[in-house]
């Protein structure tokens, strides 16, 4: 069974060295092999950081991004929630309203909409070069509207676009989950 493994590894290892061979010189390649508990890593290419690298380290900065909305939307924080939004920023709530930027800060800042807590179960989030998708599920502490505090499972859906080397949302659907 073992020499078994052994040569299917080194089979693999022929294979990866063959399509590293196919790929441009400028590419970056990094494949991870795993038998049984042990993984090894493979790393072909010239590049300093691989593709996957730099996503991993965007999905890292939007992950942080979003936090920080959050936080910002709690503390009710008027100038980092406008640099954080996009002037064409649109937030459109789950009842289908449609809120431009300057009206949605006008509401937080005016208290018609008060987010109180927020404590995030799930962030999902793709990157495709200067834009992103941030799909987040938070348990919201809020009171909105006119209405009385509870905690929602609130889920936004996010846009965001990468302006002068900088996040920003430029778009957003809420909804439940």
């Amino acid at each position: 069974m073992k020499r078994i493994a052994v040569t299917l590894l080194m089979l693999l290892l022929c294979c990866i060295g063959l399509q590293g061979c196919a790929s441009n010189s400028a590419g970056t390649s990094d494949t991870k092999v795993v038998l049984g508990k042990s993984a090894v890593n493979l790393q072909s290419g010239f590049g300093k950081n691989s593709s996957m690298e730099i996503n991993e380290k965007e999905k890292q900065a939007l992950r942080n991004f979003y936090n920080e909305t959050w936080a910002a939307m709690v503390a009710k924080d008027m100038k980092r929630l406008d640099e954080q939004h996009s002037d064409q920023f649109v937030l459109v709530h789950m009842t289908g309203m449609q809120q431009p930027k300057k009206d949605f800060l006008k509401a937080i800042e005016t208290g018609e909409l008060n987010y109180y807590k927020s404590v995030p179960e799930n962030v999902m989030i793709t990157v495709s070069g200067d834009t992103a998708k941030i799909i987040g599920q938070n348990r919201v502490t809020a009171a909105v509207f006119g209405g009385s505090t509870n905690v929602w499972r609130l889920q936004l859906t996010f846009d965001a676009v990468k302006e002068n080397g900088k996040w920003r949302m430029a778009h957003c659907r809420a909804s439940t989950y």
